[in-house]
């Protein structure tokens, strides 16, 4: 189905998700606009995130309630949230155009504009793949960065805010962020006290944000803090923690909602990825200046950080390495380009296992060595001894199987590992002519971008 040009006059988008799900389509809203710019802009979104749009000056209208869809007259409905109650209100409130990912039964039989978000190609940040969604409408690369706006009353609060706990406007102002959502493990509180300390004797002021869980978080670093952590937690609003978030200069902690304001007001930040489950290609900060701390648990268990009582993935992240990201930072390092960005997350993301017989074991070798210079992860596995794939397979979080030699065995318990693995590893067949780093890259990269659940 072809849209002609000027029919598109009312676009409805559909993001009812957490804070940061909803800051990571801003991208699209700003491509949306300049490719429809005479076009109103609805968003239907959560009453607790309203904020991240309402202050947007590409959205005109916000609605928190479904039935709010129904009476009004949209041209095109642009399904961010692929669920059934949605895709079913778009239908009967006749919305000519209904955009959305196909691969979700039955959920995708309800659209006529379909466009596949590939989930498979771990290559791809969730921008990128909310971008995808809009290639029928004519939307193509370059991609923009996020988008949030202050709120000046929300502003003026938070000033007064800051002035009451004894900062001043000159003062420089760091961010910690304690707790997590469900894809990421806390970071030691006692370990952020410490951080806090550190941080203060640079000159910082240093600011706890959150809401009531993080309360207790922040009351154990406060004991390991020596007065040097100051607790804001429930005492802003979204709006006004997006005005708060704006006067840091320095941001610490791991990707939930406010890690997603920060990114997209440009405060440079220390990205502790802190679980397999939360992959820095999909979630890291889009186009803003970090160091990534990531570590390489080694773990057989099933990643689920929400029902996991192991605490392996932060553990193994030190204070050491936290002081050493801040001083990268302050000194003007870190990732500075989303090119940068993304070598830096596929180095600490990719697992690669070289699989392979005894007669081929120097080739293995060969392979592995040039991945290893460049300090990417790789373990290699005897085809010609027994092996429990699928505990392999967790241990190691595998999500490149480079075969050397061909198993058909192998192959399909890659094909399977999605009981395993958040995300099935995939299965790369060798090219011998292959000798360079570049050569073992670009193949992974090209062999995410054409797989498929």
């Amino acid at each position: 189905m072809k849209i002609r040009d000027g029919e598109i006059k009312w676009i409805l988008i559909i993001r009812p998700d957490a804070i940061g799900d909803c800051v990571l389509i801003t991208p699209a809203i700003k491509a949306l606009r300049q490719r429809f710019p005479q076009a109103k802009i609805s968003v239907l979104a959560q009453k607790l995130t309203r904020a991240i749009f309402s202050t947007n000056p590409d959205v005109d209208e916000v609605l928190t309630d479904i039935r709010e869809i129904s009476g009004k007259k949209f041209d095109l409905a642009i399904h961010y949230f692929n669920e059934l109650p949605y895709a079913l209100a778009s239908l009967r409130a006749g919305i000519k155009y209904r955009l959305g990912d196909p691969s979700k039964f039955p959920v995708g039989l309800l659209y006529n504009l379909k466009a596949t978000q590939n989930w498979r190609d771990i290559t791809k940040h969730d921008v990128e793949q909310n971008m995808r969604l809009l290639k029928p409408l004519g939307v193509e690369p370059p991609y923009p960065k996020l988008d949030l706006h202050i709120d000046p009353e929300a502003l003026a609060k938070v000033e007064m805010l800051l002035r009451d706990n004894g900062i001043a406007p000159y003062d420089q102002i760091a961010g910690l962020h304690l707790s997590t959502g469900k894809g990421n493990k806390p970071w030691n509180p006692k370990n952020f006290g410490g951080i806090a300390n550190y941080l203060s004797q640079k000159g910082f002021k240093v600011i706890a944000s959150g809401n009531e869980k993080d309360k207790e978080l922040i009351m154990q670093a406060q004991k390991t803090a020596r007065g040097n952590l100051i607790d804001l937690s429930m005492k802003t609003d979204l709006k006004e923690l997006i005005a708060l978030t704006s006067k840091y200069s320095l941001f610490i902690g791991v990707d939930t909602g406010p890690f997603h304001i920060a990114a997209a007001l440009s405060i440079p930040m220390v990205y502790l990825s802190t679980s397999k489950f939360s992959l820095p290609l999909r979630w890291g900060p889009w186009r803003n200046r970090h160091v990534l701390i990531r570590k390489k648990s080694v773990c057989d268990l099933f990643c689920l950080p929400g029902s996991c009582d192991k605490d392996i993935c932060a553990s193994e992240i030190t204070p050491d390495e936290v002081i050493e990201a801040i001083e990268t930072l302050l000194s003007g390092g870190g990732n500075l380009t989303q090119d940068e960005a993304f070598f830096d997350w596929c180095k600490k993301c990719f697992s690669v296992m070289i699989a392979h017989r005894a007669r081929n074991r120097a080739r293995a070798e060969e392979i592995y060595k040039v991945l290893r210079r460049r300090e990417f992860y790789a373990v290699m596995v005897d085809l010609d001894q027994k092996h429990d794939y699928q505990k392999l397979f967790k241990t190691y979080n595998t999500n490149i199987v480079h075969a050397v030699d061909g198993s058909l065995w192998l192959r399909l318990q890659a094909l399977v590992s999605g009981k395993s693995l958040i995300i099935p590893a995939l299965y790369v067949k060798d090219v011998p002519e292959y000798r360079s780093f570049d050569d073992f890259f670009n193949l992974y990269c090209r062999s995410f971008a054409k797989s498929k659940l």
